[in-house]
């Protein structure tokens, strides 16, 4: 058959080459693909990173194709990565416990399923690449989903952090994460907050601060106050459209150390890679290309 040339990386798609991508829905703003099949090309393999949008309550369907078509992994995004942790055959690392999976592996002779959490790993190595290590004291949490549960745990289990304070719209969710960070060593007290005004003016006394939930479904900067954030901070938005989120802008503007979520998507990717390939990424050239389309597509919006 004929080669098709994977646009903009070079690379060949014929019938030897292997399936990997990324479940979501709707998947509108998903760089994974692009940072992906970047690396895919360097590091010389005939892999190809494919955008699956998958609908709520289709997950268990997906997956059964997946095994089918022989796919050898895919990476897990909104809305599905707790489910997802429901469906695997196996968990490994951080998902046995924290029961959010973004990293699926798939045995293609066996057909069995194994679960993984890459964002934990990601968000450390991201931290370290924008202020050095965790800081020492309290986490203020905003979100309880399977990002924030990945986040909150690699933190806590760095035994750098004593105590965490859990603010969410449902406040079953925050005493669920709660109790969860409760178990992890080292850490001494914990509570859970309603999202809102009131809530975050806790986060002032906080030594880091990450916003997990998404922008378009809540303005986290408009419920901010006076005291929300103090100099010495490090505020973190899971965010990777924006370089600054309004967020992160008015906790720089309070001298707090600021991070966007670019890194954590580079590294969680390149963990995810590591796992399916055995094999070291190419982290530079994934920031590169992700920053790159990420300027262009902010030169496009301001032409």
């Amino acid at each position: 058959m004929n080669n098709i040339k994977r646009r903009g990386y070079g690379a060949e798609i014929d019938a030897q080459s292997r399936l990997t991508g990324v479940i979501g829905y709707p998947l509108s703003h998903a760089l994974s693909p692009l940072i992906n099949n970047v690396a895919l090309a360097r590091m010389g393999l005939n892999w190809v990173y494919l955008p699956l949008r998958v609908a709520p309550g289709m997950l268990r369907v997906a997956l059964a194709g997946l095994k089918a078509l022989g796919y050898v992994g895919v990476n897990i995004t909104i809305p599905h990565k707790l489910e997802a942790c429901r469906l695997a055959d196996e968990l490994a690392g951080d998902a046995a416990v924290t029961g959010s999976v973004n990293t699926l592996k798939i045995d293609p002779d066996a057909g069995r399923i194994t679960g993984y959490s890459t964002d934990g790993a990601g968000f450390l190595r991201s931290l370290e690449d924008a202020v050095g290590e965790v800081p020492e004291g309290s986490l203020f949490i905003i979100g309880a989903g399977g990002a924030a549960r990945a986040v909150a745990y690699a933190l806590a289990a760095t035994g750098r952090i004593e105590s965490v304070r859990v603010c969410n719209r449902t406040l079953e969710k925050a005493e669920e994460l709660a109790s969860l960070l409760m178990q992890v060593p080292g850490v001494k007290e914990t509570r859970w907050l309603g999202l809102g005004p009131a809530g975050l003016t806790e986060a002032g006394g906080a030594s880091i601060i990450v916003n997990t939930l998404p922008a378009s479904e809540v303005d986290i900067a408009g419920m901010a106050k006076p005291g929300s954030f103090t100099p010495g901070q490090v505020v973190c938005d899971l965010d990777y459209l924006q370089e600054r989120s309004a967020f992160l802008r008015l906790a720089e503007e309070a001298g707090s150390a600021v991070m966007n979520g670019r890194g954590m998507l580079v590294h969680q990717a390149a963990e995810s890679l590591r796992i399916w390939t055995g094999m070291e990424p190419p982290v530079e050239a994934m920031r590169t290309a992700l920053e790159e389309y990420l300027a262009g597509a902010a030169e496009e919006r301001t032409a």
